[in-house]
């Protein structure tokens, strides 16, 4: 594979799906750290389907088989549970706990929300319980600011290599992003910080009451130990919140938490270079550019605290361009993994700084891969070195031997006939081709 370290987060042993017997993936095996992000290219545009497994959505020509781990958790088992609860797709990311936050853009990201409302009524239906018990402890601790917490952010924002990511993450946990530029411009000042930090902060609690945003929070936390598709279900470890007390708070108190995300949004989605959030939220998804809802989605999952991204086939130009920089730029600041699945081969020549390692898949199955660095300056597989060098695509099926036997211009009687194997061909550089095989 890719990296010889054990430390993994997200792994696929074997996995295969097909879609009416048609090969989206062949025994395909994955390991990502916490931190990294791969490219994965494939011939087909029957890739994208591998989101589907994510999405919750379950077709009944899907077939799959192998294992999807994260967090040592087996995927593939959960969808088996979830399959016979017959889950629907309306708001599908609502249900991502239950595949411990991996977190899905789509290609066509407005066919996830309801077309019906406006994106800012529907935020809070894609929030699972984990990030509204996440959103709800930074009121908690935003109203309930004291001066350790104005001593914590000093001496390590100080002492951080990365201040203004630190402050990012800071103001998230304490639910004041709408003040960022303030604190950094006290904090870089230098003089009387204990005072004017804790003049600033102040200055942002709400009165809001807090038993009530306690009860709320408890409520969560209750709800997701008790969830039906859980895999960790704890029934009956707890006393059973006061459902009736909740239900006449709730929703004025959820209403309180929507204004509350929808404000982060707003203020994240400044810090992403997209500006008039609050108009943008008021429209409905339709009206939307497509970019702009991947936007949202992507400040969605900043708040959820996911650990791995898994988006679609992304454009190359304007606004989608940005929205890819984004995601580096995030990345790199909240420290979470990402794959692209791709199908169009200019994403590989115009985002491959932005991926650590790339698969190239043909016809289902892995035929090289490598860190992104070897692969642009030394791809070893014929058809990896077409793609580099030409637009649009190659399809060569044949019923033995290499797949590309047709097309590859290197082509010897041994591959008609033989099916080359996956093997290393250089440190940590993978290719299934004959013309590396010393054997």
């Amino acid at each position: 594979m890719i990296k010889n370290n054990e430390c993994f987060r997200f792994i696929t042993e074997n996995f295969s799906l097909k879609i009416d017997n048609d090969p989206v993936v062949n025994g395909l095996n994955i390991k990502i750290e916490s931190d990294k992000s791969l490219l994965i290219f494939s011939n087909n545009s029957n890739i994208s389907d591998f989101l589907s497994i994510f999405m919750l959505k379950i077709f009944n020509n899907n077939y799959y088989s192998g294992n999807i781990f994260y967090d040592n958790v087996n995927i593939t088992e959960i969808m088996k549970k979830i399959k016979k609860f017959n889950v629907k797709d309306k708001n599908i990311l609502k249900l991502s706990s239950i595949i411990k936050n991996i977190f899905v853009i789509p290609e066509k990201t407005v066919d996830i929300f309801d077309k019906t409302l406006t994106v800012s009524d529907q935020i809070l239906d894609f929030l699972t319980y984990n990030t509204r018990i996440k959103m709800l402890n930074s009121i908690i601790r935003r109203e309930m600011i004291s001066h350790s917490d104005i001593e914590y952010l000093i001496e390590n924002y100080n002492n951080s290599d990365d201040k203004d990511s630190f402050l990012i993450y800071w103001a998230t946990e304490y639910g004041v992003p709408n003040i960022l530029d303030g604190l950094d411009k006290i904090l870089k000042n230098g003089e009387n910080l204990n005072q004017k930090l804790m003049e600033a902060l102040l200055y942002q609690k709400t009165g809001v009451n807090l038993a009530d945003i306690v009860v709320l929070r408890d409520y969560y936390k209750y709800k997701l130990k008790n969830n039906e598709f859980n895999t960790y279900n704890n029934k009956n470890t707890e006393e059973t919140p006061n459902i009736i007390n909740i239900k006449l708070k709730k929703r004025s108190n959820e209403e309180l938490l929507k204004n509350e995300i929808n404000k982060h949004i707003i203020e994240y989605l400044k810090f992403l270079g997209v500006d008039n959030g609050i108009d943008i939220l008021n429209k409905k998804p339709e009206e939307i550019e497509n970019p702009i809802l991947k936007e949202i989605l992507l400040v969605i999952m900043i708040f959820s605290d996911a650990g791995i991204l898994i988006l679609d086939n992304p454009g190359i130009e304007g606004e989608e361009k940005k929205f890819m920089n984004n995601i580096y730029k995030i990345h790199k600041t909240f420290n979470f993994a990402y794959i692209c699945m791709a199908h169009n081969n200019d994403v590989i020549k115009y985002y491959h700084e932005l991926f650590d390692d790339i698969k190239i898949i043909y016809n289902g199955n892995t035929i090289e891969e490598s860190s992104i660095k070897d692969f642009i300056e030394n791809p070893l597989h014929p058809y990896s070195k077409y793609i580099l060098k030409n637009s649009g695509n190659q399809k060569s099926y044949m019923q033995n031997g290499c797949n590309y036997y047709n097309l590859c211009k290197f082509s010897m009687n041994l591959c008609k006939h033989k099916v080359p194997i996956e093997h290393e061909a250089l440190k940590n550089h993978s290719v299934s081709c004959f013309i590396y095989d010393n054997k």
